[in-house]
Parts: structure tokens; C-alpha cells; sequence
């Protein structure tokens, strides 16, 4: 049984490990570029500007590095091709766009007469130092999508060495780049054969090359050129490895010229392995596997489907450390710099409190609630790139301490993972209210003294966090307090959780009291966490700033409030039954 046990863990870690990689441009993810502050593999640099643009990472199942490699060569083609994202419905309407579409070509948007207009209105705004709403915040997105789209077409990205600048025109006969653009309104006619009426001239971009180099990167243009046509396009086809061959000559050469390159070799092959594994997406499909055994386990009360619930949401919660470890390292910092990151790792520490929880306690629903918080905030991370933003980038100037992210800012979010926990034991323990009296009052006491020890670690973090946090303030701004936003909804969160343990100290609240407040109160620290940042978009911790995804939250918070005002009349009723029986 115990072997059984065993393989179940192992095949559910090893499963998530195996995956294909068929796009043509494999070998070209390998290749350093220099951007936003660091060198990055080409891979990183593709999926994050398509991400940006086009709002996923592949089109038309095609990879990132395959649609960049056709914009470099080819951007001519993408011009009248509609996968510039424009989702908000108030932006559309105003630039008089199809309400129907989402994605839109850059000629459309360029040429767009209202767009024009709304871009020098953001200007004003920008010069007189105005703070942008929400749809201003979308005209500024809109326009740098298709700043950084004009950047490709005008050779300026992608940055493939240092001092990139300059333009050397290479010719392609059949090159099969024609194919690749023309496939994004005709998917079906890719990969057949090339017609001649194809043939025209391509134009590369180039660096500030040695003669040498510029020959070796033009091996490396050419040999993909030849993998894209449909004989290359076969797997282990001479083309493909002419591709890895001239890709390996190449980053050979500019790592043995420029030392950053070749100092960060290794860890763009780490974040290689980071970007083909995606740990974050298979954590919360783990995690909803094991939440599935669980359920089946209930309701056939088989224990073997226990233990197999529990080895998988155990490698759910290793995978999502695992990833977690994987972005410290090639970053060389804690992963907690921005909301993706905090989003990432709140809910990890949470696994780890309620484990804590279940061993002492005996309740193994307390782990279970900390694994459900990790299911959401991760599904929420997956669902929302560009409300999430889980680029890997430098840090700004203020956060470039190891010691104070590893104290102040690790603390804070760790003091977020045990309210979180109080917060969805809450959620459950409310419902047990609405069980007949008599019912469950030794589990309601259970929970209720979990929930109180969740809010008392919550409080002593965060109360130490607030405190580092200016020392850290006074060490950086001069200033112990400044009544800055962040700093303010720090300091009414830790008032709210202590006004609630006073309360619970002295018997003004009980146990369904704690409850309430566990749920209620832990929206003070969504605004302290989320709505400072994407809300108010106020103050000195700038570097956290966002847009996006207001209405979610609200509706969140909404639907919660209405719970609560639901158990309260229900329990109420349920009390006068039971005084006029």
C-alpha cells in the first residue's frame, strides 16, 4: 500500500515535467537578448511582448518566438492583421471600434482619427502631472502596445546584442515568412508548399556586429528560414539541426565577446526550464485534482482515495515552491516584488499554516481551506495576465535591498497568508451555523479557535512588518511615518484584527462574532494589499501601481457581504423557531 501511495506522488510530480516542444523557433529560445534592465532569453522577451500585445502567448497556435521572428522579418504582413488587444468596451466605443472584437490591426488604431485625439488629451494629462482614471490608464496600455508593436516594424527590437542600432538589409528568396503571416487569416494553408507568387525580398534588422558575427546571425536567419518551410518543419529534418547548429555558433560567439551574456547563460536555461514548465498553471490544476479525490473520497468514505488527495495537493504545494524557488534564483531575490508575485506566495505560506493548523488542531478541513485559498489565487494569477503581470523584471531602485524584502516586505505578505486562512475558515465555519443547534458545537469551537490563532500570528506579523517598514521608510525617504496610503491601510488593518482579538479577550465576541469578523475584516487587508496599488494609485510605493480588475474585487467582496448578512438572518430565524417553541 505504502509503494502505491508512493507512485502516485511521484507520477503526479513526473507528469507535470513532460511536455512537447514542436514550435519551428525551439532552438532560437536559447538566444540571449538584452531587455527591460537585463539579459533574458529570447523565449522570456517573445512571450512577454506577445503576451502584451496580443494578450496570450501563442497565435494561432503558433509559438511566441515563431509570430516575433515573422514580425523582424516580415512586419509588413502584420499590419492589416487584427491581434492588437483592445478589450475595454468604454475605449472601443469611444474610438467607434467593432464592440464584437477584441483584437484589432495596427493600421485600424493607427489611422483612427478619435485615437489621435484621446493620445493628445493623455498628453495633457501626463504634462500637468493629472492622475489617470481607468480609461485613460487603458488609452496609455493601448498606445504602448502599439509603441512596442512600431519598435519591431521600425528594427528597433528585438535587441539580440548590446547597442542595437543600426540596419542591414538581407535578401531571402522563398523564404516562407509570406506563409507565416499570410496563415493568421488562412490558418489551413500552413505548412503546404510555398507558391512562387511568395517570392519576395525579406529585410532583417541587424546590430552593431563584427563582420563575423553578422555572417554567424545570418546563418542563423537563413537556417530558420529554411525550418519554416513545410521540409523543415518536419521533426528531425537536416533543417532543424542546421537551426540548433548555427544557433549554438552564434551564442557561443557573442557570450565569449560580451561577459553579461555569459555570466547569465546559466540562468536563461533555468528560465527556460521555468517558461516551458509553467509551475504556477499545473499547481492549480493539481490542486483542483486533489480537490476532486476529495470530493469523490467523501462520498464513497474510501481511504485510499484520501491518501491520494493528499499526495497530490502535497505535489501541488512542492510545484508551487518549486516555481517560486525558480523565479528567486534568476532574479537573485525574494518573489515577493509585485501583486503577481505576492499573489503567488501568499497562498503558499497559507498551505503551510494550515498544515501547521491540521497537526495541532487534528482538523484536517483547516488544511483543506488553506489549499482552496491556494487553488484561487493561483487560477486568479493564470486567468489575469494583464491584470497580474508575471514578468520577470529588475527591481526598481527603492526594493534593491535583499534584507529588507527578505524582512519587511516577506513579513507583510506573510501576515496576508494567515488573515487569508482566518478569512476561508470563516467562510466555512458560518455555514455551520446554519446546522440545526446542538449540531456541531464542538467543531464550531474548533474552528473558532483556529481562526482566533490564525488572526493572532496575522497580527504579530504584521504589527512587526509595519515596524520594519519604517525603519526601512526612514532608512530610504528620510521619514519613520508619513501617513503614505500603504502605510495608512497597514496600520487600519492591524487595528481592525486587534480590535476583533480584544473583543474575543474579553467575551464581547463569540463565536459566530469571530466568524463575521474573520470574513469582514480581512477586506481591510485587500485594500491595504490590492486597492492602495489599483485603486487609489496614491503615494511612494508607486513601483506596486496597477489597473484593472476593480469590479471583480468588489464584486467579491459584494457577494461575501451578502453571505454574511444571509447566515445572519437565517440564524436569527432559526433562533425565534426555536424561543417560540
Amino acid at each position: 500500500m505504502i509503494r502505491f501511495y508512493l507512485f502516485i506522488f511521484l507520477f503526479s510530480g513526473f507528469s507535470v515535467f513532460v511536455s512537447a516542444d514542436k514550435d519551428i523557433g525551439g532552438p532560437l529560445k536559447v538566444l540571449p537578448v538584452q531587455s527591460g534592465g537585463r539579459v533574458q532569453p529570447f523565449d522570456t522577451f517573445a512571450r512577454n511582448s506577445l503576451r502584451f500585445i496580443y494578450g496570450k502567448t501563442q497565435f494561432n497556435k503558433k509559438s511566441a518566438v515563431d509570430i516575433l521572428m515573422s514580425w523582424v522579418l516580415l512586419p509588413e504582413h502584420w499590419n492589416e492583421t487584427d491581434f492588437v488587444q483592445v478589450k475595454e468596451s468604454v475605449l472601443k466605443k469611444v474610438l467607434k471600434l467593432n464592440m464584437d472584437k477584441s483584437h484589432f490591426s495596427p493600421s485600424e488604431l493607427l489611422n483612427n482619427k478619435a485615437f489621435a485625439q484621446e493620445i493628445e488629451e493623455l498628453r495633457v494629462k501626463q504634462q500637468n502631472k493629472e492622475s489617470l482614471d481607468d480609461y485613460f490608464k487603458s488609452v496609455q496600455n493601448l498606445e504602448n502596445r502599439l509603441v512596442l508593436y512600431q519598435a519591431f516594424y521600425r528594427g528597433d527590437l528585438p535587441g539580440w546584442v548590446p547597442d542595437f542600432v543600426k540596419d542591414i538589409p538581407v535578401e531571402f528568396e522563398n523564404s516562407g515568412f509570406e506563409d507565416m503571416a499570410a496563415q493568421s487569416k488562412e490558418p489551413k494553408n500552413y505548412g503546404k508548399k510555398i507558391p512562387d507568387e511568395y517570392s519576395k525580398k525579406s529585410w532583417l534588422v541587424f546590430s552593431k556586429m563584427a563582420k563575423e558575427e553578422q555572417e554567424l546571425f545570418q546563418k542563423v536567419v537563413r537556417a530558420y528560414v529554411l525550418a519554416v518551410s513545410p521540409e523543415g518543419q518536419l521533426s528531425g529534418s537536416k533543417e532543424r539541426q542546421d537551426l540548433k547548429k548555427a544557433v549554438i555558433n552564434f551564442q557561443q560567439k557573442i557570450q565569449s565577446k560580451y561577459p553579461s551574456y555569459k555570466a547569465s547563460s546559466s540562468k536563461i536555461s533555468v528560465e527556460l526550464h521555468y517558461n516551458k514548465l509553467n509551475p504556477f498553471r499545473w499547481a492549480w490544476v493539481l490542486y483542483l485534482l486533489g480537490f476532486l479525490f476529495l470530493f469523490i473520497y467523501f462520498l464513497f468514505r474510501k481511504k485510499t482515495l484520501f491518501y491520494i488527495s493528499l499526495s497530490v495537493l502535497t505535489v501541488a504545494f512542492c510545484l508551487q515552491g518549486y516555481g517560486m524557488a525558480l523565479r528567486s534564483f534568476i532574479m537573485g531575490r525574494p518573489p515577493v516584488t509585485n501583486m503577481y508575485e505576492t499573489v503567488i506566495w501568499v497562498p503558499w505560506v497559507a498551505v503551510i499554516f494550515g498544515a501547521m493548523l491540521w497537526w495541532r488542531q487534528k482538523i484536517f478541513a483547516v488544511f483543506a481551506c488553506a489549499c482552496a485559498v491556494a487553488l484561487f489565487c493561483l487560477l486568479l494569477a493564470d486567468s489575469a495576465p494583464t491584470l497580474l503581470d508575471g514578468r520577470l523584471e529588475p527591481l526598481e531602485a527603492v526594493l534593491r535591498s535583499n534584507f529588507w524584502l527578505t524582512t519587511h516586505v516577506l513579513i507583510i505578505t506573510m501576515s496576508y497568508s494567515a488573515f487569508f486562512l482566518a478569512f476561508a475558515i470563516g467562510d466555512v465555519l458560518l455555514f455551520m451555523f446554519l446546522y440545526p443547534k446542538g449540531v456541531l458545537p464542538n467543531k464550531i469551537k474548533s474552528y473558532a479557535r483556529c481562526i482566533d490563532r490564525s488572526i493572532q500570528v496575522g497580527v504579530v506579523l504584521l504589527a512587526a512588518g509595519t515596524i520594519l517598514g519604517g525603519i526601512w521608510a526612514d532608512y530610504s525617504w528620510g521619514r519613520f511615518w508619513g501617513w503614505d496610503p500603504k502605510e495608512t491601510w497597514a496600520l487600519i488593518s492591524l487595528l481592525g484584527y486587534l480590535a476583533l482579538l480584544h473583543g474575543r479577550l474579553v467575551g464581547w465576541v463569540k463565536e459566530f462574532g469571530l466568524a463575521v469578523g474573520s470574513v469582514l475584516i480581512f477586506f481591510l487587508v485587500v485594500m491595504a494589499w490590492y486597492g492602495v496599488n489599483y485603486v487609489l494609485g496614491q503615494g511612494l510605493h508607486s513601483y506596486g501601481f496597477g489597473s484593472g480588475g476593480v469590479e471583480y474585487v468588489a464584486g467579491f467582496a459584494f457577494f461575501h457581504l451578502m453571505y454574511v448578512l444571509l447566515v445572519y438572518f437565517l440564524r436569527s430565524r432559526k433562533k425565534g423557531d426555536n424561543n417560540k417553541q
